[in-house]
């Protein structure tokens, strides 16, 4: 039984550490990349439904405080190639700086 993508956002608004992808991005820290999702026999690819191709999950921080985490995914791309991956830690950065108060 598929999800209405409202019903989803709900049960995943607030994840525990660990828990999902997003979870262990936030528990470690540490951005992941997942590639070739769809043949993935991963347990923790299945609940993105099988609609991303690839995934870049990062931590959002501020000095040494984790503000939440940022997902950038595609549906027809199985990776992103080095440059993409600069490019999307950058605007992780970003993101973190501006919820974070930029600084202000």
């Amino acid at each position: 039984m598929r999800r209405h993508p409202a019903e989803t956002a709900r049960s995943i608004e607030r994840l525990e550490f660990g828990q999902h992808l997003c979870g262990t991005v936030a528990a470690r820290r540490q951005s992941i990349v997942a590639t070739h999702i769809q043949q993935s026999d991963d347990p923790q690819a299945h609940w993105l439904g099988r609609s991303a191709s690839g995934l870049r999950r990062q931590p959002l921080m501020s000095d040494s405080r984790l503000l939440g985490t940022l997902s950038f995914a595609s549906r027809t791309r199985d990776e992103f190639d080095p440059d993409e991956l600069a490019i999307l830690q950058t605007l992780s950065h970003y993101v973190a700086w501006l919820t974070s108060g930029c600084g202000c």
